[in-house]
């Protein structure tokens, strides 16, 4: 080492010394002006949680711990902005490490150590001003000093930390410790790194506490009960959009103020954990809201009117600019994962209206409809009477719903109608007595008089297409209704008397798999088809059940291809598949019921005898 290199690792250990020393002298001087309270002593309640008893004095206690956090941060700001004064790099690089170190040390010990044992006690104030302080501070460096890679030091805090200084063993600099300018970007990339792990710690504590504030007031506003109103265009609608929203809106905005800006990590971090606790809420709440066709209605449009003022706010959000592409990506998948459960409930919501229009159907049709008495009715009077009742509904509750649910409310009643006319079927086939004498004795009767019902319910549903201004009637509109066209058409090839040749023949080999494509359970499309044939050719029940069990494989080959919503999504009551096993299980439990009890008596005659 020649002598020039010598007087300038001596000129730079002298410059370190120096920013050492004004670094413990600027921290002294808070001692002066605050002393900080006892940790044995100290309270971390604020002033307004404190208890009565001792609120004078735990005031005290916080106010001056206060004055003490806000003290540090001060002086470490200041120093930290001495940063890029110099010209000198290698100077400005001690200082960095110098006052970085210093600095550093001290939060450590605000935290209590690198485990941050005591970042619980601190208010979320003080999170908010520690980790802008943080980010603050590696945005200087990462200016001041281009070659330190921040997002390098992320991986280092685990290493020990390097060292300064390298003795000289020659007699004349012996125990002389000489700074080693090689080791400064190792040892400021440490520093870094200690720094991303406060940063790491606080930011936990503060996602904890923003997590608990979060579920706290959407708890709050999802208990909360509300009366349902008309806005000016009719629609039913409550409070909870705009007490949703004014919540989320308020936090998140309080977080980007406090937080410097859109560019904090933890600010991105915190409105996704907001949001996705909003969505895990909307997921485990959503039933709540159903109590009656008006709330339903409600609910719905409510969830729609949510899902937009999200959609606003994150237009806000991504105009802030001063976003990374990583933090874009973060806030669209959060958008994307959020609006579309709204989206989905709303229609969920309007679907589920359906459940209550069709209950008093239910108690007043169900036991007629395919009875022997609905042969004798030659004007379809039962299907008059269900079109008149659903349209009485549909007209009332039109303005009820946004234009876009209004056609899922009713084609949700559409779905109803049909499963409503199977479990029918169901029903009769289910009460026929045991026997080889059909139900229908004619039928041409019941065929013909099924064939006007299915009409009349076509021009209902095509009429109130009409009337919530649809252009034609959806596919699926139509195909929902060629389902009982289909069952119908069954009707009349087992009125044939038709032998098992004759069915491949006759195509009902295409009209079973068709209706397999709305049943998706093979079970159920046997049991149904089995009905169909025991109402009007019991003798042939077996032989046909059989026959659709020969079609095994096509009609598995039919399920796979069948695409299903999500089961969230899915109103139980407009799942065919559902609603029909439920009806057989109970039907096959009672004739199980009614089986055991036939032998018990049976036995009991035994014993009599």
């Amino acid at each position: 080492m020649n002598h020039d290199s010598t007087q300038r690792m001596k000129e730079l250990t002298v410059a370190y010394e120096g920013f050492e020393v004004k670094a413990k002298e600027s921290f002294n001087s808070i001692y002066l002006r605050h002393e900080r309270p006892s940790k044995s002593h100290m309270t971390y309640n604020t002033p307004s949680t404190a208890s009565s008893s001792s609120n004078e004095g735990s005031e005290d206690l916080y106010i001056s711990e206060m004055a003490y956090f806000s003290a540090i941060l001060h002086v470490a700001t200041d120093l930290i902005s001495e940063i890029p004064l110099y010209v000198d790099a290698e100077i400005g690089l001690l200082r960095s490490i110098c006052f970085g170190n210093c600095c550093l040390n001290k939060l450590l010990q605000l935290i209590g150590g690198q485990d941050g044992k005591e970042l619980s006690t601190l208010s979320i104030d003080q999170l908010f001003e520690l980790i802008v302080w943080i980010e603050s501070f590696h945005e200087v460096v990462e200016e001041a000093h281009p070659n330190v890679k921040s997002n390098e030091a992320k991986r280092e805090f685990r290493r020990r930390k390097p060292s300064m200084f390298l003795y000289d063993l020659r007699e004349e600099y012996s125990h002389q410790p000489l700074l080693q300018m090689s080791r400064a970007v190792p040892v400021l990339t440490w520093i870094l790194a200690m720094y991303w792990k406060v940063h790491m710690l606080a930011q936990d504590e503060f996602l904890i506490r923003t997590k608990a504030t979060t579920d706290k007031w959407l708890q709050q506003v999802y208990s909360m009960e509300r009366e349902v109103w008309q806005t000016k265009e009719g629609r039913l609608v409550t409070s909870l959009c705009e007490d949703l929203v004014t919540i989320i809106s308020a936090q998140i905005w309080t977080m980007q103020s406090r937080l410097s800006g859109s560019s904090s990590s933890a600010f991105i971090i915190g409105v996704c954990l907001t949001f996705s606790r909003l969505r895990e809420k909307q997921l485990d709440s959503r039933d709540i809201f159903f109590t009656d066709l008006d709330s339903c209605c409600a609910a719905a449009n409510n969830f729609l009117r949510i899902s937009e003022k999200l959609e606003e706010l994150f237009r806000e959000l991504i105009q802030l600019g001063d976003m990374s592409g990583n933090a874009i990506n973060m806030l669209e998948g959060c958008r994307g994962d959020l609006v579309s459960t709204f989206c989905n409930d709303a229609v969920y919501s309007a679907e589920k209206a359906h459940s209550y229009i069709f209950q008093p159907i239910r108690k007043s049709l169900s036991e007629k409809i395919f009875d022997h008495a609905w042969l004798n009715l030659t004007h379809n009077e039962l299907a008059l009477s269900l079109t008149r009742t659903l349209g009485e509904f549909i007209n009332d509750k039109i303005t009820f719903l946004d234009e876009f649910l209004v056609s899922k409310l009713v084609f949700s009643i559409l779905k109803a109608t049909v499963i409503f006319y199977l479990e029918c079927i169901i029903r009769v086939a289910g009460n026929k007595s045991k026997g080889n004498l059909p139900f229908f004795h004619d039928a041409s009767v019941a065929i013909k008089r099924f064939e006007d019902d299915i009409s009349i319910l076509r021009d209902f549903f095509e009429s109130t297409i009409t009337l919530i201004a649809l252009p034609s009637m959806p596919k699926a509109y139509a195909r929902e209704l060629e389902i009982l066209s289909i069952v119908n058409e069954l009707l009349i090839i087992a009125a044939r008397n038709s032998s098992e040749e004759d069915l491949s023949e006759d195509n009902a080999t295409n009209l079973i798999l068709q209706l397999h494509k709305y049943l998706e359970d093979i079970k159920i499309t046997r049991w149904l088809v089995g009905d169909i044939w025991y109402l009007v050719q019991p003798k042939q029940k077996k032989k046909i059940k059989s026959f659709v069990l020969n079609q095994k494989q096509m009609l598995h080959e039919v399920s796979i291809a069948k695409k299903t919503r999500h089961e969230r999504e899915c109103v139980q009551e407009l799942e065919v598949g559902i609603i029909l096993t439920d009806i057989y299980d109970k039907r096959k439990n009672r004739r199980k019921l009614q089986s055991q009890r036939w032998r018990f008596k049976r036995v009991k005659v035994g014993w009599n005898k």
